[in-house]
């Protein structure tokens, strides 16, 4: 993001690159709460609860099926790019699904975080939850069976 702002105006591939790379972090976030729910024997959240996680599950659909949601909107003759930029620049009066349908990309980056037509999430809420996942990781890596008289076969 750093170079796409140095570069404004210039050029829109580091904002593009910037795109691919917060989908791939979404989709293995995403994964990674699916193989953490066969860890703990439960789901972590339920559909349409608003949790960051439930919001992930949106972007992640939003990504990987982006073709069934481009379905266009009527815009009374006004390009997508401008009413996308509209919105970007002055949060117009269009909702963030309007918008989603006239977006070349399943999400964008916002001041604050990423959206796309279903959902939004903080840069600080995907810290966290990046973070969280980082630290259970590390406790399984480290986890000694031997020192904790686990039963063979466990973990």
């Amino acid at each position: 993001m750093i170079e796409y702002i140095k570069t404004k105006n210039e050029m829109v591939t580091p904002y593009f690159q910037s795109i691919a790379h917060l989908e791939n972090c979404l989709m293995h976030l995403y994964q990674a709460a699916m193989l953490f729910n066969g860890i703990i024997g439960e789901k972590q959240f339920q559909t349409n609860d608003g949790s960051v996680l439930d919001r992930v599950n949106k972007m992640y659909n939003q990504i990987k099926y982006i073709e069934s949601y481009a379905h266009g909107s009527q815009t009374g003759g006004a390009s997508s790019f401008e009413m996308f930029i509209k919105y970007q620049n002055e949060r117009s009066s269009l909702e963030r699904e309007e918008i989603g349908d006239l977006s070349t990309t399943a999400l964008w980056i916002t001041n604050s975080g990423i959206e796309c037509k279903m959902a939004e999430i903080s840069f600080t809420e995907l810290a966290a939850q990046i973070t969280g996942y980082y630290e259970e990781a590390e406790k399984i890596a480290t986890y000694d069976v031997a020192k904790h008289n686990a039963p063979s076969g466990v973990l």
